[in-house]
């Protein structure tokens, strides 16, 4: 047994049961969040949450060290314990890699989580009534069986990159927020950000101060509102529920919305 980061303690030699009523796989912010839900609800001794990653924190332990507490758009506060509460009110400029890790830690502690990691999951097959979930890694081959699966794994591990016509071509370097360690790599170079989310906008920031020139084209994206659209005038409201409906569709399809 070894102590991990954030004071949290992993195990190595620790072997998941290999049944239980509820399997939870991911050990973030949506795995934690059901975790708390089943003990609640009288399921502490019917389930567990196999995680992955090495400790607490989910894909925040694996963010870039120069993005702070403050440049996030949101970390949500776990149900029964806030962040704030669990790790103090003055940790805006500290990198969100470490507080939210931190955070994570004090909530599996707090509330005695069934964690299991790190352990990685292969493949999920359903068999009936039965799911049945292979593992990998110092526990390949083995077989977990449940009854019911929550699928918590999100998508930082394996983003969704779209395709644009002439990437292949291009010679400079193409990567994705998920490799990004720092704006020094770009140092005197031309880049281009493509994206019009909080992650696009912290990057061209960070990068201008380092890059000769950086480029991010404008976008439109639509404000909300609080008046129901079946209130607006229909020449308004027509092609509005259409938008939505279309890009509902477009990105169920995993494409851009244009």
């Amino acid at each position: 047994m070894s102590a991990a980061s954030h004071g949290t303690v992993v195990d190595a030699d620790l072997v998941p049961d290999r049944h239980s009523d509820v399997l939870v796989i991911g050990g973030g912010q949506a795995g934690l969040s059901a975790a708390y839900f089943l003990q609640r609800f009288g399921l502490e001794n019917r389930y567990q949450l196999l995680d992955h990653s090495p400790g607490p924190g989910g894909a925040w332990q694996f963010r870039w060290p120069t993005l702070t507490l403050s440049g996030t758009n949101r970390v949500h506060d776990l149900p029964g314990y806030g962040l704030n509460e669990a790790v103090g009110v003055d940790r805006d400029e500290f990198p969100a890699s470490t507080v939210v890790p931190e955070y994570f830690a004090r909530y599996e502690q707090k509330f005695g989580l069934r964690v299991r990691r790190p352990v990685d999951v292969r493949s999920v097959e359903r068999e009936g009534d039965v799911f049945r979930a292979t593992l990998g890694g110092r526990l390949r081959g083995q077989v977990i069986t449940a009854r019911t699966l929550i699928n918590a794994t999100g998508t930082w591990e394996r983003p969704f990159i779209p395709h644009i016509p002439g990437a292949e071509t291009f010679r400079g370097k193409q990567l994705h927020t998920h490799d990004y360690t720092g704006p020094e790599e770009f140092a005197g170079q031309r880049v281009l950000v493509v994206g019009a989310g909080i992650s696009a906008v912290g990057l061209l920031i960070e990068i201008a101060r380092q890059a000769p020139g950086v480029r991010r084209s404008g976008v439109h994206v639509p404000g909300r509102t609080s008046t129901p659209t079946r209130s607006l005038p229909s020449w308004v409201a027509k092609p509005l529920r259409a938008w939505n409906v279309g890009c509902e569709r477009v990105f169920r399809r995993r494409r851009w919305c244009r």
